[in-house]
């Protein structure tokens, strides 16, 4: 049976999160005609087996910038 769904797009860019934080928002387009949304809250924790957040580093936003972020998923 062939899959009737495909994501034909993704677009990923930098937000603020409800922090005022940069954070990652990606749009998946599926068959050229269905739009998903999803942000990524930036984390408070530091535990152990929390997600790795990459961050730019460099002056804006604190060094929280998140373009190196949104390029990867770019391109």
């Amino acid at each position: 049976m062939a899959n009737k769904f495909e994501i034909t797009a993704v677009k990923g860019r930098e937000i603020l999160d409800c922090w005022g934080y940069p954070t990652l928002q990606v749009d998946v387009w599926v068959n050229n005609d269905v739009l998903g949304r999803a942000g990524v809250p930036c984390g408070r924790s530091t535990g152990t087996n929390e997600a790795f957040e990459l961050r730019d580093g460099e002056k804006r936003y604190a060094g929280f910038w998140v373009r190196k972020v949104v390029d990867n998923v770019n391109q």
